[in-house]
């Protein structure tokens, strides 16, 4: 026999062959899987190898599962407007709001409306909510199902079968643990339910003994439940007895409270007893829903004063308890007495005087007193005996009674005297009794003897006010006198008034003014003032930092702010006018300088530079060890063309022209010296008045690059000198043209259209040195020619590219340098100990290659001399001696003065197919400094 299936929808038999022995049975499987819910018959037909046929009809009824929801206690909810609910729920039950560890049950009725017994168990996961945007749609294919844990339904019975067309009854028990809304989905899931009609359909068409059964989802029912916390109202909810009450007495008062909540409640009261007795009555017991209950409230006062307690009710499963708030009153034995105060007046020292007063009885009740001075007003007065005479002292008063009592003052003291006599009553409220006595001679003191001067400078004079208090009611008349101390030989005062008389009571004050000549802490000063008929006078302590003159210097962090809103340096050590390190060649640069006067003390001031001042120095003063000139080969270019066009600028107005002239005269009557650099400061001198805040503007000139330094010295006053660091990079080619005069663009000297092979044409080039120094030039010419693909050129040098020659171009040693390993040639940024490899191109007034090298003296320490050098630039042109030349090829621009050098251009012979050449090149002059700066 064989295992497949013939397939006849819905129904499959196997085995499709089989073979029987005589007397032998086989057993045929016959599978069912219905696509539609309704009866379905087919016929099949079993031959036989002796040519025997018989048919066989197979039928069979399909159903779907068909669970409905018959019954409901209360019946179903719908969903409430914008209410969220679950993406697969049928069905909505909803639970009345209960409170916490309450139960309610509602009954469920579900039919099993097919004709086959359905194994089912109930299961409570958390709701798959639906989106809350109408256009979103939840994914039920991608729904996951949650067991809700903290769930407050249950359902009985939890598991069990249906029968076949039938109606079961559940009970879903809904009970809340806490404050908070209860929502959950709760699934009636039907055991080995076989899988969907086209899926089994499929799988039996592949391999039917694979198909399986599993738990399906039959009915889903969405629950949901809120809680709310007990509500207990008292009436009142607070008891307030009115008036005052008794010691002893007790106090009865009744109160109801209502249950309000959802269930009964159970509740205990507390009770208070400490000093005071607070009861309720009944206390615990069981209030009904929407049920009240009567309480009488008991108060018995121990003491006298006011009773303010908070009650508490506990009731069970309520986290909060229910307060009832009590305040009550008691009283014990009132007395009065009948005067508001005692005023024995003035008297003098040893006098005694008397007075009477009443005391009564207004209560009922009989009362203990007792009569003494303050103990806190003795304690201040730093006395153990008091100086009143009380007759009687103590005694006991009868309900609405009458005591005299008389009271003795004897003058020990001169002194104002308010104390208070305290009567004491027991079990009662007790009552003070204010007395004022005078007892006076003279006297008069300081209200306060120190005197602080808060802001005082050495030589200034400052004012403060003392002020003089007469104690008594007689006159004192009073003298001002001397300062005393071991600081007083420095200072000097003066007290307006210096004398007169105190009235009565009078505070009085003066106006004192102190001149100090030291600087320093006022320690040991003072200044008397005599009383009449006081022994010992009266000395005002005087204290106070004397300070002296105290100036800042600050740089603003950027110039061109409004001067309040500047950003000073954070350290004074920090100080540094940095006039900037690629300064170009004749700018002006300026700086500012801050002077800021703390102090209340005018001061002369003045400002200088130490060595770059705008004016020569002598041989004798020698030179500033601070300058540091870097020797630099910069590159001096001129461009020839021999056919081109130039243009002319147009000069200015005359007006511009005539200040240009001026601010370069002005210049160069600074630059005189022949330093290179001179700085001008503005103001240079003046007074620096009190907490002042003066802006110093320095100004810096130039006439030679290089790197200088130099200190600022700032003197202000009698103050140390103050050093200032300052430092400048000029960078620039000073050199110029005759015929072009400074300017910012590329030279070209034309020499026109010449007949090939013809005679050399010659120009003669003045050119101008404005520095003060000697500045020789090495000229090196090249050619540009087209389709010149060369990017770099790589150089190498053995010893100096460029050494000084004579007159017969044969090297020289160096001029004004002590030992060659002065010398040493830069070209590299990272072999440079200070300052950085200058490009032709960062010049101002001429400009030139960019290739450059750069010459520096060292003068810290010697370096070794570079025997071979080598150099990668970029490629501007092919170095050549034709068709331009120019001679000399070495030569000496002295400082402030010009020479002049010869270019000549030589027609070269031109090849018959060409009709003409240009010839465009360039010269370069590398500058140099031999003499040691």
């Amino acid at each position: 026999a064989t295992v497949a299936f013939v397939i006849q929808d819905p129904f499959g038999i196997r085995p499709a062959v089989f073979e029987l022995a005589p007397g032998q049975s086989t057993t045929v499987e016959v599978v069912f899987f219905p696509s539609f819910p309704e009866v379905s018959q087919q016929t099949y037909t079993i031959v036989c190898d002796n040519c025997q046929v018989n048919d066989v009809t197979v039928t069979g009824l399909g159903q779907l599962i068909a669970l409905e929801l018959l019954f409901v206690t209360g019946g179903e909810s719908k969903p409430e407007p914008r209410e969220v609910t679950d993406v697969t729920a049928q069905h909505l039950i909803r639970f009345d709001p209960q409170n916490p560890h309450t139960t309610e049950e509602k009954i469920l009725v579900i039919r099993n409306s097919t004709y086959i017994e359905l194994p089912f168990y109930w299961q409570i996961i958390k709701p798959n909510l639906k989106p809350l945007i109408p256009e979103e749609t939840a994914d039920i294919m991608k729904l996951k199902y949650n067991r809700d844990t903290e769930a407050a339904f249950s359902l009985n019975p939890e598991q069990g079968v249906l029968l076949p067309h039938a109606d079961h009854e559940f009970i879903l028990t809904y009970t809340p643990q806490e404050l908070k809304n209860y929502h959950s989905v709760i699934q009636m899931v039907l055991r080995d339910i076989p899988e969907s009609p086209c899926l089994v359909k499929e799988g039996m068409l592949q391999n039917i003994p694979d198909y399986k059964a599993e738990d399906v989802i039959a009915l889903e029912i969405e629950v949901k439940g809120s809680t709310e916390p007990f509500h207990l109202l008292l009436e009142p909810y607070a008891i307030i007895i009115p008036g005052e009450n008794f010691i002893g007495v007790n106090v009865r008062k009744t109160f109801k409270m209502w249950n309000n909540s959802k269930s009964l409640i159970k509740y205990t009261w507390e009770k208070i007893f400490p000093c005071d007795i607070i009861e309720v009555e009944p206390h615990t017991g069981v209030i009904d829903m929407n049920k009240c209950c009567e309480f009488e409230l008991l108060i018995t006062g121990s003491k006298p004063g006011c009773i303010s307690r908070n009650l508490e009710c506990k009731i069970e499963h309520c986290p909060e308890p229910v307060v009832l708030h009590v305040e009550a009153a008691f009283k014990g034995p009132l007395l009065h007495i009948d005067v508001p105060s005692l005023r024995l007046g003035l008297i003098k020292q040893g006098e005694s005087v008397l007075r009477t007063f009443e005391i009564k009885n207004l209560c009922q009740l009989p009362a203990q007193w007792r009569m003494q001075e303050s103990q806190v007003c003795l304690a201040e007065r730093n006395e153990e005996v008091s100086p009143f005479t009380i007759q009687p002292s103590a005694g006991e008063i009868p309900p609405l009674g009458i005591c005299s009592v008389s009271v003795q003052f004897t003058s020990l003291l001169c002194q104002r005297l308010q104390t208070v006599l305290e009567l004491e009553v027991e079990n009662g409220e007790g009552s003070h009794l204010p007395v004022f006595v005078e007892v006076q001679t003279p006297q008069a003191c300081l209200i306060s003897s120190h005197l602080v001067f808060t802001e005082i400078y050495a030589g200034v004079p400052a004012k403060a006010t003392s002020k003089l208090f007469n104690q008594t009611l007689l006159p004192a008349k009073y003298l001002w006198g001397k300062l005393v101390g071991n600081q007083a030989a420095f200072c000097s005062t003066t007290v307006s008034p210096a004398t007169g008389t105190l009235g009565p009571n009078e505070e009085k004050e003066f106006c004192i003014e102190l001149s100090a000549n030291i600087v320093g802490e006022l320690k040991d000063l003072a200044l008397s003032c005599s009383i009449e008929d006081m022994i010992e006078p009266l000395f005002l302590s005087i204290s106070g930092e004397v300070k002296g003159l105290h100036v800042t210097h600050s740089v603003p962090c950027d110039s061109g702010v409004a001067s309040d809103e500047r950003q000073m340096l954070q350290n004074p050590c920090d100080l540094l006018l940095d006039f900037g390190s690629e300064v170009a060649f004749k700018d002006i640069v300026k700086r500012q300088l801050i002077l800021t006067n703390h102090s209340g003390i005018s001061a002369p001031f003045k400002l200088e530079a130490e060595y770059f001042t705008g004016y020569s120095l002598t041989p004798e003063q020698g030179i500033c060890p601070v300058l540091l000139i870097s020797q630099k080969c910069h590159d001096f270019l001129n461009f020839f063309s021999s056919s081109s066009s130039y243009l002319v600028k147009r000069r200015g107005p005359i007006t511009k022209h005539a200040a240009r002239r001026a601010q370069s005269e002005f210049a160069a009557a600074l630059l005189s010296h022949g330093k290179g650099v001179a700085f001008h400061i503005q103001p240079s001198t003046g007074t620096l008045k009190a907490f002042q805040q003066l802006i110093i503007e320095i100004t810096a000139y130039n006439n030679m690059w290089g790197e200088y330094r130099d200190d600022l010295v700032c003197e202000v006053g009698d103050l140390q000198p103050k050093l200032i660091p300052m430092q400048m990079t000029v960078k620039g080619c000073p050199i110029f043209l005759q015929m072009t005069g400074p300017q910012t663009e590329q030279p070209i000297i034309r020499f026109g259209t010449h007949v090939s092979g013809g005679s050399p044409v010659f120009r003669r080039v003045q050119l101008n040195n404005p520095t003060p120094f000697d500045i020789r030039l090495d000229w090196e010419i090249y050619n540009q020619e087209k389709d010149d693909k060369k990017l770099v050129d790589l150089l190498m040098f053995f010893g100096d590219p460029f050494p000084p020659k004579d007159t017969d171009e044969n090297e020289t040693a160096p001029i004004g340098s002590n030992s060659e390993s002065e010398i040493v040639l830069k070209l590299d940024q990272t072999a440079i100990p200070c300052g950085s490899i200058y490009s032709a191109s960062q010049t101002t007034d001429e400009p030139s290659d960019t290739n450059s090298k750069e010459k520096e003296i060292v003068t810290q320490e010697p370096t070794i001399q570079k025997i071979v050098s080598v150099l990668i630039r970029p490629h501007e042109g092919v170095p050549a001696d034709d068709p331009y030349s120019i001679t000399p090829r070495q030569i000496v621009v002295p400082g402030g003065g010009s020479i002049s050098v010869c270019i000549s251009f030589t027609p070269g012979v031109l090849p018959e197919a060409v009709p003409e050449v240009q010839c465009e090149g360039f010269v370069l002059g590398f500058m140099n400094l031999d003499d040691k700066v």
